[in-house]
């Protein structure tokens, strides 16, 4: 039970039908304290949560089954499994409560977000969408926090770059303002066109600072 719940949490969509969720939902009874089996049992009801907005559990027992994958974690590989799943959850409630109008249940998945992305291991690309998300809810400081230890390894990802100079304010204190600036003549030289409108259609008070000026009005 444990190896098939596993494979239809990493298969094609083919494997997300009711056969599978008839057959997690018996298993699940059969054995309900082995950890492995929890653990593929709450990845598979994650998945139909992100594909298809469905909850074949109530939230409260799917919290309880993640909950005891925590507390049972024995090794180090389980540690960063079980993480990067209620990071998962907690991005997907944080989905839920903005599609269904739950606002003040935001701030709080926006902790819980904070709380297990840090321990994760993001890829540069997964670190601009989770910064993406938390400007989309005027986050800014946390986003940037969030780049920043990419921005502190000299990274070229582009995406990086732009998502960080776009958002960062000088108030933050994260970063000289030299630095500040190379990013931004950084983020012209890759792409000008979007630099130049998003001085123009958002941020055109930038100009007032010399620097910026010259870089907007230089071809």
């Amino acid at each position: 039970m444990t190896n098939y719940l596993a494979l239809a949490c990493t298969n094609s969509e083919d494997s997300y039908s009711y056969h599978v969720k008839d057959t997690a939902l018996r298993a699940i009874k059969i054995d309900s304290t082995d950890k492995y089996l929890q653990f593929n049992f709450c990845i598979l009801a994650l998945r139909y949560f992100e594909k298809y907005n469905e909850k074949i559990i109530p939230t409260k027992k799917l919290e309880q089954k993640m909950n005891y994958c925590y507390k049972n974690i024995s090794t180090a590989e389980d540690t960063m499994l079980v993480n990067n799943m209620l990071l998962n959850y907690s991005l997907l409630g944080l989905y839920d409560a903005n599609y269904y109008h739950f606002y003040n249940d935001i701030p709080i998945w926006l902790h819980n977000v904070s709380v297990y992305y840090k321990p994760a291991k993001l890829s540069a690309e997964e670190a601009v969408k989770l910064a993406l998300i938390y400007n989309y809810y005027g986050r800014a400081f946390d986003a940037c926090t969030i780049l920043l230890p990419y921005i502190k390894q000299e990274t070229n990802n582009i995406d990086v770059i732009k998502v960080f100079a776009t958002t960062y304010v000088p108030s933050f204190e994260m970063i000289p303002e030299y630095k500040y600036m190379d990013y931004l003549r950084k983020f012209k030289m890759e792409r000008p066109s979007e630099f130049h409108e998003w001085i123009d259609k958002h941020s055109f008070l930038y100009l007032q600072h010399l620097e910026i000026k010259n870089m907007f009005c230089q071809l």
